[in-house]
Parts: structure tokens; sequence; C-alpha cells
């Protein structure tokens, strides 16, 4: 039996929302091993983790440029906890159901940067925090993870 649209719409919201509870277990997974004995730090391929992490967040309706990346030295775990994070707040709160999104980095001297960027028009700057990296600093700093390390 045939589904009316009103119909249709509850369920495409119903497996919307149940695709983002996935990929919200799976962060919340992923965060659970950092810091375990198998998340040590090694060599990351950072484009490999980059491809891995929007393959998690897939979709027809946005489209993802990754360029090449520098190799990083860090638990795997938390780079593509990183990217997935990125990714999703990109798809998330962007301001249309479709878009673009372009992942890039580079070496600075001992330190590598990396940016996922997208072509929504970001948060207004009244609504930015005193220190965006604040977070995400204190994570690392409770990991006992260096932020940068020379390869």
């Amino acid at each position: 039996k045939s589904l009316d649209n009103e119909h249709r719409g509850y369920l495409d919201r119903i497996q919307a929302l149940s695709q983002n509870l996935d990929r919200m277990l799976k962060g919340l997974l992923q965060y659970s091993r950092i810091g375990r004995s198998d998340s040590k730090p090694t060599r990351v391929n950072t484009r490999e983790v980059a491809v891995a992490a929007w393959a998690t967040y897939q979709t027809d309706d946005f489209s993802v440029s990754i360029g090449e990346l520098p190799d990083v030295y860090a638990p795997e775990p938390l780079i593509e906890l990183m990217f997935r994070n990125l990714l999703m707040n990109a798809i998330e709160h962007h301001h249309r159901t479709s878009g673009n999104i372009a992942i890039v980095g580079q070496r600075i001297g001992d330190r590598v940067e990396l940016e996922v960027a997208d072509d929504g028009p970001g948060i207004p700057k009244r609504s930015w925090p005193v220190n965006p990296w604040a977070a995400t600093m204190m994570m690392l700093d409770q990991h006992h993870l260096p932020v940068t390390h020379h390869l």
C-alpha cells in the first residue's frame, strides 16, 4: 500500500532522526575509546580518516571535496571524531538542505592546520565565543594529547 504525502513526510522525518541518533551514538562510542590503549598516538593519514568520516554522513544533498591532507601524529579515533563532528555541524547547521563542504589542510612549520568549511552563512560574529577553541583544548588536555606534534 502506498503512503500519502503527509505520512511519507512523517516516515522520512523518522528515518532522518534515527540516522542522526545513529551518528550521535557512533560519535559517543568513538569518544569513549579515546585514552584507551588502542588509541595511542600513531601516524594518521588524515585524508583517509576524512574520507571514512564522510562515508558516515554522505548524502546526495551535500557534496564534499577533500584535498591533500598532511599526516598527523595523534590517536586516530580523536581525529576521526573531530572530522565527524565538523562534518555533522556543516550539514546540520547549513541554512539550506543542500550544499558544498571542503576539507583542506597544510603543514605550517611543525604544526598541521586542518580546515572543514562549507558554503553556509556561518555563525554571526556576535555569537562567537571569546575563545572558540577552549572546549577542544580542554578535551585534548584532559587526555594529555599534544595539540601539535612534528612528525
